[in-house]
């Protein structure tokens, strides 16, 4: 299915959201975007929006997202978690189009790869979005639940035949290097174990679908962070949605460094260690657990982080025959955080374990 400029212009005066008249006064700028779904912001000088698509006529992540954003208006009313996100301005469920309101900024991930300082305060933002939402009742959004709520990479100690007789050889080299690693496969087992559907996620929570602005519309203004594409959305697990974050974060590092014909790309991970570690204490006022409990809390989540960085691990060798000098990087960065959880934690998120009268040291109290 294919769109053209003009064809977003035509739908969008016939939705009464652009006249004729203003596009002939003013003009007007389509600009496509290469997302999950077909994207396209409509700009003039009095208005912008973004439109979405289905790529597909049975694709129905369209009106699946058009859902999420209804529930959340009804439910997330009384936090602050609606002005941050985009406003819905209409919605053709029969043509499955969502047309939101456009923000003009930069996702987490351009603003890093353009080099730009990591500010602790869009951190602590993103964290606080984390916390309202996963504050909500999960059994409210019942109707959003997913079929497979697990992640596939936790059923990877032992895959179905099926499904590896189509994988690359690339895919079955690391598949041998993690079935025969025993810390791994135990990672998996804790981290099955310990699932329970326990909040409403967002289930993509990573660097290229948050979003910040200028709050006033002006630069230089204090930026604003919204959180975007929705599709996924459904009621899971809190810790897993939590380490999209920190996971996105380990894997931009991971990947500047193993570039060799770019190695302006690669990026001291204390670049980001203070905005990672604004994001944790934005977050982690919702975790109310003892002492003792936090530290298995986080022995857990270096685990699912470790996961994670499997996972991206066996998607970077999807095609490949052999494994890839990334897909290699971010196993071993993931044996690593499944190995050594707690060093993982400090040396490469930055997070202090201990902390006394305001200052972290080696051994004191729990976070």
């Amino acid at each position: 299915m294919t769109h053209s400029s003009r064809d977003i212009v035509s739908l969008l005066i016939t939705r009464g959201l652009l006249s004729a008249a203003e596009i002939i006064d003013h003009g007007v700028k389509v600009q496509s975007f290469e997302r999950k779904n077909l994207s396209f912001s409509v700009r003039t000088p009095r208005r912008s929006c973004l439109v979405k698509l289905a790529r597909q006529p049975e694709d129905n992540s369209i009106t699946r997202e058009a859902a999420v954003y209804a529930a959340l208006s009804a439910a997330a009313a009384a936090t602050p978690l609606l002005t941050h996100l985009p406003r819905v301005i209409d919605y053709d469920p029969d043509r499955k189009i969502l047309v939101l309101e456009w923000i003009e900024g930069h996702t987490l991930y351009d603003h890093h790869r353009l080099r730009e300082a990591p500010h602790p305060h869009l951190g602590r933002q993103s964290g606080e979005i984390l916390h309202y939402l996963h504050g909500l009742d999960p059994t409210a959004f019942a109707d959003l639940a997913m079929d497979s709520p697990r992640p596939w990479i936790l059923r990877f100690d032992a895959p179905p035949v099926h499904i590896l007789a189509t994988e690359s050889s690339g895919i079955l080299h690391l598949a041998r290097l993690i079935q025969t690693d025993d810390t791994l496969l135990r990672a998996m087992r804790t981290v099955a174990e310990s699932w329970k559907v326990d909040a409403l996620c967002h289930n993509d929570f990573r660097l290229n679908n948050v979003l910040h602005a200028p709050e006033s519309g002006k630069e230089g203004a204090p930026s604003k962070v919204y959180l975007i594409d929705w599709e996924l959305c459904a009621p899971g697990y809190a810790l897993w949605d939590l380490v999209s974050f920190f996971e996105s974060y380990v894997q931009l590092w991971v990947l500047g460094k193993s570039s060799l014909r770019e190695p302006e790309a690669a990026v001291s991970i204390t670049h980001f260690q203070r905005l990672i570690g604004a994001f944790w204490e934005a977050y982690r006022s919702r975790e109310s657990a003892p002492g003792g409990d936090r530290l298995r809390t986080i022995t857990l989540v270096a685990n699912m982080i470790g996961l994670k960085l499997l996972q991206s691990a066996l998607e970077y060798a999807q095609r490949s025959n052999e494994p890839t000098r990334e897909s290699v990087m971010l196993l071993e960065c993931g044996r690593k955080f499944c190995t050594h959880p707690l060093e993982a934690w400090v040396h490469i998120l930055g997070i202090p374990l201990t902390r006394k009268t305001g200052a972290f040291h080696n051994a004191s109290t729990l976070i």
